[in-house]
Order: structure tokens, then sequence, then C-alpha cells
């Protein structure tokens, strides 16, 4: 009875996920967040650590003054058969300056998380952009959190003074 307790109790604590941990997030962007480039790229392509949903995807690219200079055609590429990375193509005549490119994705798990990344073309100072962020949980990094579960560890702590209390209740009876 005493095993079963305490592995049942050790399964609730670490079975659960931390709050976030199953949310999309993005790994690897071309150009590279914060990259400094001598023209401008044709497309940006960005990839995820997890399977994107095309429903509710928003994808654009912003010059300094906030004038998109995508072609609208922000979309989950087909291509991946994992539907991990997305693809813009940029209008051409895209010049020196400093560029936003801004996501909103919605992940296997179901939650909408937003984030930006910044590229510049010629001599142009790097835009300053924003972290990722959850939109279920405004405030909390789209990363994901330490995976403490506050809920589970009281849950714990509940089973194991049960356990005491009747491991004692036995004990004085025998």
């Amino acid at each position: 009875m005493k095993r079963l307790i305490a592995v049942l109790a050790l399964v609730i604590i670490f079975a659960q996920p931390g709050v976030s941990s199953a949310h999309s997030k993005l790994v690897s962007s071309t150009p590279a967040d914060g990259s400094k480039l001598a023209t401008a790229p044709s497309e940006v392509v960005l990839t995820f650590n997890d399977e994107l949903e095309s429903e509710g995807l928003k994808l654009s690219v912003t010059d300094a003054n906030g004038t998109v200079v995508d072609t609208g055609d922000g979309r989950v590429d087909l291509a991946d058969l994992e539907r991990k990375t997305m693809r813009v193509s940029l209008k051409s005549g895209v010049g020196t300056g400093s560029y936003t490119v801004s996501w909103s994705v919605v992940g296997s798990d179901g939650h909408e998380v937003t984030g930006s990344i910044g590229f510049a073309v010629g001599d142009a100072a790097l835009p300053v952009t924003p972290p990722e962020s959850d939109q279920h949980n405004p405030g909390l990094p789209a990363t994901g959190s330490n995976g403490f579960n506050l809920g589970m560890l009281v849950a714990a702590i509940i089973i194991f003074m049960v356990a005491g209390v009747a491991l004692r209740r036995r004990s004085v009876r025998a």
C-alpha cells in the first residue's frame, strides 16, 4: 500500500507538463533574427518546434515606417511534411532598411503564440522586437515554464498526509 501511494504521488507530480511547454516556439529563421544582410532576401522562412495550424496564421514583414513589404502570401509550407515551417515572399524593390517580421501561429495544442524578429539590410539599424508571448496566458513567455505545477504539488502533499494517517492508524491497531 505504501509503495502504491508513493508511486501514484510521483506519477502525479512528474506527469504534468509545464503551463505552456507544448506551445509552438520559433526555433530558427531565414534571415536569422538580428542579422545584417548586404541585400534583401526574396522571402522569409520561419521554423517552429511544433506542427502549425493553417487557420489563424498571420505572417507579415514591415519596414521601419510600418509599411508592409511582403506580398501577403504568408502560409504554412506544405512541402514540409511536419508542418513546422512558414514562408512569406517579399515585394520586389525591398532595399536598405530595418525590417520586422511579425507572426502569430496556433500550434497543435490550440494556443496562439505571437512574436517577431528583426533584420536589417545595408547599414540600417536593427529593429527592437518584443519577445514571443502566449495569447491564452498574457504576460507569460511562450517558451514555457519551468515545469513546476503548484496544484500537482498540493495534491501530492495531501496524498502523503492521508497515507501517513492511514499507516499510523494501522500501526496503532497492530
